[in-house]
């Protein structure tokens, strides 16, 4: 059953990329028609079929409202025009880019006309590039710049990124640029100032490793342990690409089994040392559930990026399944965290980091099982050698397409690098 949730809700998604949104006597129209298909099939076999109906509609229409900016006439998208404003915005996250300046996510509290003689309280995200320059500014800073608010758009070429799409996944539908850095102040001892812990302690670590390493290895580090990406330059981008082990710079599965591992056992070692523990319950039936805490942190200081997010609920539903002694089939395991995803954001969808981490485990989930099995009878080191070479292989051949469609490019030689990198 979730398969088919999954199913209905993900067609109503795709369907609204490519249809217009409805007008409303239209959607009480259908959804009148669905409610009374159910009331009239309520008592029998045929009771699902209205609320998969139900479920594409949901994803028809979730997702024509993320398409869109929020409606509301303090919404920071309102003020999209020609004219220049003077913004002031909380401080969400800060990157530095690897071609220079900075990428920083705002949340907009005011705007003040160009000559100050009115101001205007507004909310809603705002992404400001800074070109050139240094800056020292903090998450729950507040800071203020001035420039032109723009929407995203796109230039029209086949096949470009759709990178309005890309933002509005991630609610953002204001962009802003500033030429240099001297341009942004920030606002010491500002009442609106916030704290940001989680978001403050990621900008230090990736400082004290950018201070401890060389400058070309630095923003590798930064993405394989915090997954800060923006400092990746483009040339090791395509080597990363061409090597095939660009997935091991993205947190996801990989590193959250690692570090789900490394608890695990450390929490068992310290679980057995206490006779009273043991003798209530055994360790298996409550150390997964207390690693959901030092997860949850983890996915926070990495940045809860889709395939993070993925890993992080399908650990999470795991350790719940262990703890009540239940058990689920794979895909159905895999289908519900991928609901869970698109009821929460229904653009992760067309997003290449979601697909490429549903793709990668699904390739993987269809075809080990039956390959597993013809290793039987195999020495052990062997056979480890070998399931590591064909999970590679699975996981390559079910994100081929996906590789290809966004980014025109596959990566064989990975069959062979994954081989000596993933150990390492």
């Amino acid at each position: 059953m979730p398969k088919l949730l999954l199913a209905a809700y993900a067609t109503g998604i795709v369907l609204a990329y490519f249809v217009a949104p409805w007008e409303a006597s239209g959607l009480f129209t259908v959804t009148g028609i669905l409610l009374l298909l159910w009331f009239l099939l309520r008592k029998t076999a045929f009771a699902w079929v209205p609320f998969l109906g139900m479920l594409f509609f949901c994803g028809f229409i979730n997702t024509h409202q993320q398409l869109e900016p929020p409606t509301g006439v303090t919404h920071i998208s309102r003020q999209t025009n020609n004219s220049y404003y003077l913004v002031e915005a909380l401080v969400e996250t800060v990157e530095q880019r690897a071609a220079g300046g900075y990428k920083i996510l705002t949340e907009a509290r005011q705007i003040f006309s160009e000559n100050r003689q009115s101001s205007l309280h507004v909310d809603g995200k705002v992404l400001l590039y800074i070109k050139q320059g240094e800056i020292k500014v903090r998450p729950g800073q507040i800071i203020r710049w001035r420039s032109r608010l723009r929407k995203p758009y796109r230039f029209g070429n086949p096949g470009e990124f759709d990178y309005p799409l890309y933002l509005a996944a991630k609610n953002i539908y204001v962009t802003a640029f500033v030429n240099d850095a001297v341009n942004v102040v920030a606002i010491e001892n500002h009442p609106a100032r916030k704290a940001s812990g989680i978001e403050n302690l990621r900008l230090e670590l990736a400082e004290k490793i950018e201070e401890a390493m060389p400058e070309n290895q630095a923003a590798l580090q930064q993405s394989l342990l915090l997954g800060m990406r923006a400092g990746i330059s483009t040339g090791q981008r395509q080597t990363l690409a061409e090597s095939g082990i660009a997935h091991l710079f993205a947190i996801s599965g990989l590193h959250f089994g690692l570090l789900a591992l490394l608890f695990f056992q450390a929490g068992k070692y310290m679980y057995t040392r206490s006779q009273r523990l043991m003798l209530w319950r055994p360790p298996q039936k409550v150390i997964p559930l207390l690693l959901i805490i030092p997860l949850a942190g983890y996915l926070m200081l990495t940045g809860n990026a889709w395939a993070t997010r993925r890993a992080f609920l399908m650990v999470s539903i795991v350790a719940g399944l262990i703890v009540c002694d239940r058990r689920i089939a794979p895909f159905n395991l895999l289908a519900m965290v991928g609901l869970v995803l698109l009821l929460y954001n229904p653009l992760a969808l067309f997003q290449a980091g979601f697909q490429l981490s549903f793709a990668g485990v699904a390739g993987i989930l269809a075809w080990m099982p039956d390959l597993q099995k013809r290793l039987t009878g195999v020495p052990a080191r062997l056979r480890w050698l070998l399931l590591l070479f064909l999970t590679t292989l699975c996981a390559t051949l079910a994100t081929a397409p996906v590789l290809i469609w966004h980014f025109h490019q596959l990566s064989p030689a990975g069959l062979i690098t994954n081989l000596v990198a993933i150990p390492l």
